[in-house]
């Protein structure tokens, strides 16, 4: 059995029980009662399908008593109660067998808060199923493609499962490595047709292979210019078809053309002599192979900073680099012996509460070399004022740069951490009412797939057949 480690969440009390807040899904909330006099139903936990069924006819019969007992006393101004003409409530009578079959056929496909791998909010829909794995199977289109029908019982076990169905599902698959390949051939050939003597490169997640189905694919193209001709190269792209959406940023550090593939909408971003990318890209392709847990706690969170637009440098986040050297800088920090197997879902969490909740982004910057180590960022000079607030991670190959010198949504994402953080451990580690049920998914409640991409992956697959 894999081991198990307890990371225990902060909660606070009231007369009712204990109460935990946990963000659900990027500022939608959900509250549970921790309370074991509670007869709260299961179907107020999240992700529990609600079947719309009435409230017990004990409860509901006590409310009706009670409401006439109030509407006596105010009727007669002395305070006296109305005892005596309990018997005259009308009673609720239970629902019979068919009815309650009738309300059971409707299970809701979202819970209120659940949104789709945009961070849009699903729509309440509600379908007619037959069976519980009817039910998930329609589930699993809108929120989790990648479950398999058999978890372990205990939550933390269950969660290190699911994250690794995740990993399996979410990875490259053969005809997505090939269609890309044959859109970069497309591309150098354009470039060539230019420049005869030009070099093109691909660096980032695809020359790794720890790419999303909605990651971007990275080219340099290494020639000799005094200006970058972003522009030219735009231009000849658009007359051969290969590139829609078009978007030339030429005042940034480092200048790019953004554009994406017509016909698979795969987008591409396009740089000049920028050597240092494909340097990057290998020594990320090695470290990925030397950490145990790193490239599936690493899709996680790549898919997690996707879907909440935080993955990119441009408007604020942090890009694949980034995210991955942030990933192993914490399973530097965390022993783990080389024959143990360690529990996915607790390294989740721990990596959630140590960048939700305890790195110091103001003073304290990140290095991966030397098996890991932390800097005081004063004394790299990286204190400006736009600085102060921001993420800062060495460049593993030039020590001067930060590779998040532009993620001025720092704060936004240590937020975003921390919610994860609080909601993960309320469905692992906190107390539960006894009639508590566990969510088909755990890992839905950080992470979802937009079903566009989960039908963008099937029409590739068509395109690549076809082909």
């Amino acid at each position: 059995m894999d081991d198990v480690y307890v990371i225990h969440a902060t909660s606070s009390e009231d007369e009712e029980g204990t109460v935990d807040v946990v963000d659900h899904h990027d500022g939608e909330t959900v509250i549970l009662l921790d309370n074991s006099d509670s007869d709260s139903d299961s179907s107020h936990s999240p992700f529990h399908g609600h079947t719309g069924k009435r409230s017990s006819t004990t409860e509901q019969n006590q409310k009706a008593k009670q409401q006439v007992k109030e509407h006596d006393t105010d009727a007669s101004g002395d305070g006296s109660s109305a005892d005596d003409d309990e018997d005259d409530v009308e009673e609720v009578l239970p629902l019979t067998k068919e009815e309650e079959e009738e309300e059971e056929e409707f299970i809701s496909l979202a819970e209120p808060g659940a949104r789709d791998g945009d961070g849009r909010p699903l729509k309440h829909a509600k379908v007619k199923v037959d069976s519980l794995e009817q039910h998930r199977t329609a589930q699993d289109f809108f929120l989790a493609p990648w479950l398999r029908d058999q978890y372990s019982e205990q939550p933390i076990i269950a969660l290190h499962q699911e994250i690794e169905d995740f990993y399996q599902w979410v990875q490259p698959r053969e005809y997505e490595a090939e269609i890309r390949k044959a859109i970069i051939l497309q591309v150098e050939q354009v470039v060539l047709s230019l420049w005869p003597h030009a070099q093109v490169d691909v660096f980032g997640s695809f020359r790794t292979g720890l790419y999303l189905p909605t990651s971007d694919i990275d080219l340099v193209v290494f020639g000799e210019w005094v200006v970058p001709p972003l522009r030219t190269l735009a231009r000849a792209l658009r007359e051969h078809g290969l590139a829609e959406d078009i978007d030339v940023i030429d005042k940034a550090r480092v200048p790019i053309l953004k554009f994406c593939h017509p016909s698979t909408s795969i987008k591409l971003d396009i740089s000049f002599n920028q050597g240092t990318g494909v340097t990057d890209s290998d020594l990320v392709k090695k470290w990925s192979q030397e950490y145990i847990g790193l490239p599936q706690l690493l899709f996680v969170i790549k898919q997690f900073l996707f879907q909440r637009s935080l993955s990119e440098p441009f408007h604020g986040g942090i890009g694949s680099f980034a995210t991955f050297l942030l990933v192993m800088s914490y399973l530097q920090r965390r022993v783990i012996k080389p024959v143990q197997k360690p529990n996915l879902g607790v390294m989740l969490i721990e990596f959630f509460e140590l960048y939700g909740h305890n790195f110091d982004f103001k003073t304290v910057g990140i290095s991966v070399r030397k098996k890991g180590t932390y800097f005081k960022k004063r004394s790299r000079g990286f204190v400006s004022h736009r600085q102060l607030e921001m993420i800062c991670i060495e460049n593993p190959t030039i020590p001067s740069l930060d590779v998040t010198s532009n993620s001025f949504a720092t704060p936004k994402i240590k937020e975003v951490f921390g919610n994860a953080f609080k909601s993960l451990c309320c469905l692992t580690h906190e107390r539960k009412d006894p009639q508590w049920k566990q969510p088909a998914s755990l890992l839905s409640l950080v992470i979802t797939m937009d079903p566009e991409v989960v039908e963008g992956r099937d029409e590739l697959a068509h395109v690549f057949s076809a082909e």
